[in-house]
């Protein structure tokens, strides 16, 4: 379907909160030639049950490692990503990365699954990745954040002495 010719208008599913991309979408869209209706979903709401075209989401790995990113986005047989034959092909390639004790091994074996799903089948499409950054001062003690939970500033603790010492004056 070249520049869209001959496709109908596309149905996209955008899970509440991401109502903000949408003119980026729909610009995005119109560069290829497709035009789309926006359905907002309600949040904890299964996309398997709102028929559409496409779905714009987000997901979390719930622990960090690839098995824990995989297993939870593709385990749910009520949400199915894939086709049942290809869900057949990624869940025995996920029980063996699963059950792998070589690092080498696993990391292939989930990197496979990464390209299927994302290269080869096209049924995925990342579009952005997180990252936190931590910057302290020497004056900050307790601020820390990990790969699972963001920012913990409940044990923060101030050195006033040690900030006032190091704070950058202005020219007088």
């Amino acid at each position: 379907h070249p520049g869209g010719a001959g496709l109908p208008r596309l149905q996209m599913l955008v899970s509440k909160g991401f109502e903000v991309l949408l003119p980026g979408f729909e610009a995005a869209l119109g560069e290829l030639g497709l035009e789309a209706e926006f359905i907002i979903s309600q949040r904890g709401s299964r996309t398997s049950e709102i028929p559409a075209d496409l779905w714009l989401s987000a997901w979390l790995a719930d622990y960090p490692d690839p098995d824990g990113f995989f297993r939870g986005l593709l385990a749910d047989p009520c949400d199915p990503v894939t086709e049942p034959e290809m869900t057949r092909e990624l869940v025995e390639l996920l029980d063996r990365g699963r059950g792998s004790r070589n690092q080498s091994e696993r990391l292939e074996l989930y990197g496979r699954v990464d390209r299927l799903l994302v290269s080869e089948w096209v049924v995925l499409m990342p579009l952005a990745y997180l990252r936190t950054t931590v910057l302290r001062r020497p004056w900050v003690h307790g601020l820390w954040a990990n790969a699972l939970t963001p920012f913990r500033f409940d044990a923060v603790i101030v050195d006033r002495e040690h900030f006032f010492q190091h704070r950058v004056q202005p020219d007088d």
